[in-house]
């Protein structure tokens, strides 16, 4: 099975269709289905009234599907088939529409389309797909998290119902003791981090958020199991955390194979690079206090190799200080290749001290600007108190291999 991802920056517009087209160098090789897991979609931030839902439609991809599978229902002719492939929702935030769910089509092999196309109609009205601000900027809320556009892998608010003792009672007050850590949906229930070593951590403050912290030594969460998380090239991890209690302390924040990171001397932040060897940051931060540190992996942008090839990737680490508001930044190199397989995700790491306070974090695919922005904006006012929590209204969505972006950017997938 194969993804494919269609992203509008890569794509052709056509200002006159208001349709983007992706132009294969060859047809895709005998395709049995299509899959479409995850859609989003914003309109042009000057756009009024916005549209109660937002139809994908695909010229192409509806000559490559059989049988009837959307019907439009009209005055006349209401079993004519349709080039709808998905009907978005709008999200909480005004002007984002995305796909509650996923769909799945049988594909005709022989009927295998070379030019694909993406338009989004309000009814039978053509949106426009000129770039705009997409509905504002991010409120940092629960129903944006759960609307990201990347796939949502990680997302630990520390909530008693999802960190449990090792009875598996809910942990609510600041002392009490941890052994279990589970994902917030719509992140994917199979990640789950075990306490290591025997004794329980404990629950800590983080602000007005909850985070874990050690009882002892030689202390640390991972899920040994597979799946864990199914991590693309490009990813980011944003993370709040406090500072161990003395500087220059080691402790592991985290460890996902491709990204080891950790405190280090002086102050510094750490992690391992490329040849393994343990890399500074360049950052200086204060015993005891709280950031977020957000880690980008993204495609190179310089040479790292000295042969004169720009390959590979790199990691865009920022830091923001949340008692000073100072944000730092620095590009580096990427640490590990991509392994291929999924491996054991930890919290910390054998025999090392968990000296630090771990706080909320979200990890995900992709490196959308909006998306990191709306991590940060939800670490930043979970912090303070005034995140907006709408968990009820959050709905689980199964494995993903699809997504389509915001304003001019948009995927499918075919498997």
């Amino acid at each position: 099975m194969y993804k494919f991802l269609l992203h509008s920056s890569l794509s052709t517009y056509d200002a006159t269709t208001k349709k983007w087209t992706f132009n294969l160098d060859r047809r895709i090789s005998n395709p049995t289905s299509l899959r479409l897991a995850k859609a989003a979609y914003s309109t042009p931030g000057d756009t009024s009234p916005h549209p109660m839902v937002v139809y994908l439609r695909s010229d192409a991809l509806a000559r490559m599907i059989p049988q009837k599978h959307t019907l439009e229902l009209r005055a006349l002719n209401h079993e004519n088939a349709a080039n709808i492939i998905a009907v978005l929702s709008e999200t909480h935030t005004r002007g984002r529409y995305r796909i509650l769910g996923g769909r799945r089509f049988p594909i005709d092999p022989a009927a295998s389309e070379r030019n694909i196309d993406i338009f989004f109609t309000d009814g039978d009205t053509v949106l426009d797909g000129a770039a705009g601000s997409g509905g504002g900027s991010p409120d940092g809320s629960d129903a944006e998290i759960a609307a990201l556009t990347g796939d949502l892998l990680a997302w630990f608010d520390f909530a008693p119902a999802r960190t449990l003792d090792a009875a598996y009672g809910e942990a609510s007050a600041v002392g009490d003791n941890v052994a279990h850590l589970y994902n917030r949906s719509p992140g994917p229930a199979y990640l789950t981090y075990v306490n290591q070593y025997g004794n329980p951590m404990q629950l800590a403050a983080v602000g007005e958020a909850k985070g874990v912290t050690r009882t002892g030594s030689w202390q640390s969460f991972a899920d040994t199991s597979t799946p864990t998380g199914e991590l693309d090239e490009i990813f980011c991890v944003h993370s709040l955390f406090i500072t161990p209690p003395v500087q220059g302390t080691f402790s592991y924040l985290f460890d996902i194979f491709m990204l080891k990171i950790f405190t280090w001397d002086g102050g510094e932040i750490g992690y391992k690079d490329f040849g393994g060897s343990n890399s500074t940051i360049g950052v200086s931060t204060i015993p005891g206090r709280a950031y977020i540190l957000t880690a980008e992996r993204r495609e190179a942008t310089q040479d790292y190799n000295g042969n004169g090839v720009i390959e590979g990737h790199e990691f865009v680490f920022r830091l923001e200080d949340l008692v000073t508001d100072v944000v730092v930044s620095h590009t580096l190199q990427q640490g590990n290749n991509h392994p291929g397989v999924e491996k054991t995700w930890r919290l910390g790491y054998s025999s090392t001290n968990f000296t630090h306070v771990q706080g909320p974090f979200v990890i995900h695919n992709g490196n959308d600007a909006d998306d990191m922005a709306t991590c940060q904006e939800w670490l930043r006012k979970t912090y303070l108190g005034t995140a907006t929590s709408e968990e009820s209204e959050t709905q689980s969505s199964g494995a993903s291999s699809a997504r389509i972006s915001r304003t001019r950017r948009s995927w499918a997938g075919l498997a």
